[in-house]
């Protein structure tokens, strides 16, 4: 039943007479068993339902870990779920927040990475290699339309066009490069790890590799029209 209503709730979760979320939240409040929990939880982010992943994990799963280790992992993926549900219902006002979080799950993935003995955060091999990649990414292509929003509010306010000569013209004709070596970096983790992801997993890739090619584009375009 919930499976059913995740993706629905999805569509309607911003009509006020939508009732599929707390739906949802009361099913899997009658849900004992963990790992049909967590098995709810990944279907959650496949279908972009933070707020239903992270109540689970903070609020049910947390509670139960048997090993540090466990806890560690699972409080990551949380504030993932957390800075994503975050970033969908506030938007732009609560980006530095949602950096903080995703910057402290990338962290976390390191340090579990770092008691394994083994470079798991850069070599293919290690198993923490594809959320390492996966986060790090997703922070520097935040970071990367922050900056793009900034450079072009102040071209905005210089009516147009920025001075000739300033560190502001400079990094914005380097914007466009930025989002093709992340475009390359996807793309780089949807060839290593496509073949055994979920369809969802390959889609999100796909889409963050086509977003970074669109703010490419976007940028170069803009720049082009501008002569700068």
């Amino acid at each position: 039943q919930i499976y059913a209503l995740l993706p629905c709730s999805i569509l309607l979760e911003k009509g006020e007479s939508s009732s599929l979320m707390p739906n949802c939240n009361s099913l899997v409040d009658r849900i004992d068993c963990h790992w049909t929990l967590f098995q709810i939880v990944r279907r959650s982010f496949a279908w972009g339902c933070f707020e239903l992943s992270h109540r689970i994990l903070s609020s049910r799963l947390l509670q139960k870990c048997s090993t540090q280790r466990s806890f560690f992992w699972l409080r990551s993926l949380s504030q993932i779920a957390n800075a994503e549900n975050t970033l969908c219902n506030c938007g732009t006002s609560c980006i530095s927040q949602c950096l903080e979080l995703l910057n402290s799950a990338y962290s976390t993935i390191c340090s579990l990475a770092a008691v394994d003995g083994q470079d798991g955060t850069t070599s293919p091999a290690g198993k923490f290699y594809f959320q390492a990649q996966i986060l790090r990414n997703r922070i520097d292509f935040i970071k990367l339309c922050i900056c793009t929003r900034a450079l072009c509010t102040e071209m905005i306010m210089c009516g147009g066009n920025l001075p000739f000569g300033t560190r502001q013209r400079l990094f914005l004709k380097n914007c466009p490069k930025q989002f093709r070596i992340l475009a390359a970096r996807y793309m780089q983790i949807y060839k290593v790890y496509g073949l055994h992801s979920c369809q969802q997993t390959k889609s999100s890739l796909r889409t963050m590799f086509a977003m970074c090619k669109f703010m490419e584009a976007f940028i170069e375009h803009t720049i082009s029209e501008l002569s700068i």
